[in-house]
Formats: structure tokens, C-alpha cells, sequence
């Protein structure tokens, strides 16, 4: 008998819990009316959204009317105060006309009527007869402004205001600063609703914009809000390699890129799909998308990469020989897709510099008498593309033996 209770007092709770919630989740989304024709209204895309009915006849009850009803379940953007419900085809029903929400205060057909919340509401039309008609049911903002928004230097975001007759409003920076320091940043300051912010140099860390109006209905006294900018240091990114560039022997080369300033954490996107800071990329116009956390908009940074089709080639030349007393011989690379050269190997020196394709090299003593000496000579800065070396022998031909002794 013990766990019959108790198992009927866990259902009941149970229940109970589950009739709280949907009755306060769903609110007024079920219908409030009894053989009704019904129509589900999502208004939610637009402050100011428009939605309009078929032709329907009347029929059924709502909230206690005698009379014949028709019953829209209706749901409001977060920024929207209200709604207005209107006759817009059919003939109209004589005498005075009335609609409601969730059965409460009845506002007469075409006047505002004042909504809290997003809904869904239940919007009730009762009147005698059975005549069809065709209903606009449109929505209308509550004065409100832009939250406040973070932005980095080198960005311009639009600042927006709903709810005021347009013809009021005015935008005016209060802070820092005496009243208008920073309205030259602003692209309107009077009768706009929605203006682009752009800071200017050195700006402060955050501007506050007031916004003042008349509101468009009666359904908010709100007079003026404030909107605060926030703003960051600009959002730098460098890619290396700086010029790119595919070798003949490769199909895409490795670039990377790194990020300051802006806001953190950032996310990048290569043109490749790649999400990450280093990316492999194939010859052509490519591009590097970059975000922070910051209300701009991404920005793009295209660059070319190049394609080098030639391999990178140097020749230093057949091997030479010289007498065994030569002071200097003569050196003379030929090389391709490099930027330079550089010559090593030896003892002695080149002159005038190591890193000229020409130049002139002077033997050791120790080299000639060895007889021969390698010298190497390797291309520098080739375009990034492996570097390209040759060698060549020096012959020192052995100096004639002479003899000390004299002859007479």
C-alpha cells in the first residue's frame, strides 16, 4: 500500500511538474477559442512584419463572446511593441469592433495595441454575423537602440535605432569629452535610424552615443537610450613567406600567418578551406580571411602565389689549368632562378667579394703545391626554391726544376 502511494504521488508530482512547465514555456500558444478558424502568425523575422489572411468566415467562441470569432496565434520579434490588427477585405461588420489578447483589454480594429515579450500571443476578433473577411495583422518596434558593441580600429559598423518617428531622432556623443566631441565619426547625427560609426585617430577606449526621439505609438515613454562603442587596437595578421611561391618541382608551397591586436581569440579561413594557422596552397590568387571577436565584419587579404617553372641551375665552368706561379685566375658562373651566388671551398681569396658570379681567385701556396684546389659555387635567395651548386678544379702544372749549380 506503501509503494502504491508513493508510486501516485511520483506520477502526481510529476504531472504537476510537467503542467508547470508547458504552461509556462507555451503561454498562450494553444487556442483560447471553441470551433474557431485559426492561423499561426510569425511575425518574429521584422520589428515591423506584415502578415495577411485568406478569406475567412467567422465562426465559433472566444473568451465568453456570443458572437462569432476568428483567432490568430501570434509570435513578435524581441524588438517588437506591439501589434495592430485591420479589415483589409470583405465587407466590414457594422458598429463599433474590438480584438484582444489572451482574452484581456479590448482595443478598437486599427488602433496599436501595447504587447509585452515576444508572445506567442492569442489574438481574438469577435463580432456578429458570418460575413468573410481578409485581416493584415502587422507589427511595430518599441524604442530601442544598438547594444553596446565592441569594434577594433580600421573597422565602420552600423549603429540602429527602432521605435522612433524618424523625423525626431538624434544622435549625439556624450562621453568622453564635452557633448558632440565625436559626431564627425558618425555618418548622421539627426533624423537616421541607423548611422555608420567609423573612429577616427586616437580614438578613447569607448564613445557613448545617445540616441533621443519621440516614439512612434503610445505604448513606450522611452524618450532616449544609450549605445556605447567600445573600441580596440586595429587587427594586424603578417603571412609568411611575404611572396609566396610554388617551385617547378612542387605542387603548393606552406604559408603562415599570425595575428595581433583586434580582440582574441581569432579564427582564420584560408581560400583553400583550411581553418588553421598554416595552410598549404597551389599557384594562383588565393586569400586569408581573418576574425576576431569583435562586432566587424571579417576581413579578406588576397595575395598571389607564384609558380616558378624553370629549375634553378648554376654552372661554374670547366675545369681549368694554370701554371703553377699564377697570381689569379679567372672565375665565371652562369646560374638561373636565383637572385645570387656565393663561392666557397679553398684557402685562399676571392676578390672583389665571395658573393659576385665573376671574380678572381687567389691561391694558397699550400694549393699549389698540392696541385689542385675545388672551389664550390651555390645559388642564394633562390625564390625559396632549393638552392642549385657546382664545383670546379683548379690544376696547378708543376714548376720546372731548376738546378743551384753553376756551370762554367
Amino acid at each position: 500500500m506503501k509503494n502504491s502511494m508513493r508510486g501516485q504521488l511520483f506520477w502526481g508530482w510529476i504531472f504537476f511538474g510537467v503542467f508547470l512547465y508547458f504552461g509556462k514555456t507555451q503561454g498562450w500558444a494553444q487556442s483560447v477559442c471553441s470551433g474557431t478558424p485559426y492561423f499561426t502568425v510569425d511575425l518574429t523575422s521584422s520589428p515591423y512584419a506584415i502578415w495577411e489572411s485568406p478569406s475567412v468566415i467567422r465562426d465559433g467562441k472566444c473568451c465568453g463572446s456570443s458572437n462569432t470569432c476568428v483567432e490568430f496565434i501570434v509570435s513578435l520579434n524581441e524588438l517588437a511593441g506591439g501589434i495592430v490588427l485591420e479589415i483589409i477585405d470583405g465587407a466590414t461588420p457594422s458598429g463599433a469592433m474590438f480584438y484582444q489578447a489572451n482574452c484581456g483589454t479590448a482595443v478598437p480594429v486599427g488602433d496599436s495595441m501595447c504587447l509585452t515579450g515576444s508572445g506567442p500571443f492569442a489574438i481574438t476578433f469577435c463580432k456578429p454575423g458570418g460575413n468573410p473577411n481578409r485581416y493584415r495583422i502587422s507589427s511595430f518596434a518599441r524604442p530601442a537602440v544598438s547594444p553596446d558593441i565592441h569594434i577594433h580600429t580600421g573597422c565602420s559598423i552600423n549603429l540602429w535605432s527602432v521605435g522612433f518617428n524618424l523625423s525626431s531622432i538624434s544622435w549625439n556623443s556624450i562621453y568622453p569629452g564635452t557633448p558632440g566631441t565625436y559626431n564627425s565619426w558618425l555618418s548622421c547625427t539627426s533624423q537616421c535610424d541607423t548611422v555608420l560609426f567609423t573612429p577616427g585617430p586616437n580614438p578613447p577606449p569607448y564613445i557613448d552615443f545617445r540616441v533621443s526621439g519621440t516614439p512612434q505609438n503610445a505604448c513606450s515613454a522611452v524618450l532616449a537610450d544609450t549605445v556605447r562603442v567600445y573600441i580596440h587596437d586595429a587587427l594586424q595578421t603578417s603571412i609568411t613567406p611575404s611572396e609566396p611561391l610554388v617551385c617547378y618541382d612542387s605542387t603548393s608551397t606552406t604559408l603562415s600567418c599570425s595575428l595581433s591586436g583586434g580582440i582574441p581569440p581569432y579564427s582564420v579561413l584560408w581560400s583553400n578551406g583550411t581553418s588553421v594557422p598554416t595552410a598549404h596552397l597551389t599557384p594562383g590568387l588565393q586569400w586569408l580571411r581573418i576574425k576576431d571577436q569583435s562586432s566587424c565584419p571579417a576581413d579578406t587579404i588576397q595575395f598571389m602565389v607564384d609558380h616558378i617553372l624553370q629549375p634553378t641551375t648554376i654552372n661554374a665552368g670547366d675545369d681549368i689549368y694554370v701554371c703553377f706561379d699564377e697570381p689569379l685566375i679567372e672565375l665565371n658562373a652562369l646560374y638561373s632562378a636565383a637572385e645570387g651566388v656565393i663561392w666557397s671551398g679553398g684557402s685562399g681569396n676571392f676578390f672583389p667579394f665571395a658573393t659576385q658570379a665573376h671574380v678572381w681567385y687567389q691561391p694558397t701556396l699550400m694549393e699549389r703545391l698540392n696541385g689542385q684546389v675545388t672551389l664550390t659555387v651555390t645559388t642564394t635567395n633562390s625564390i625559396n626554391c632549393p638552392p642549385a651548386s657546382d664545383e670546379v678544379n683548379i690544376h696547378f702544372r708543376s714548376k720546372p726544376i731548376t738546378s743551384s749549380i753553376l756551370h762554367y
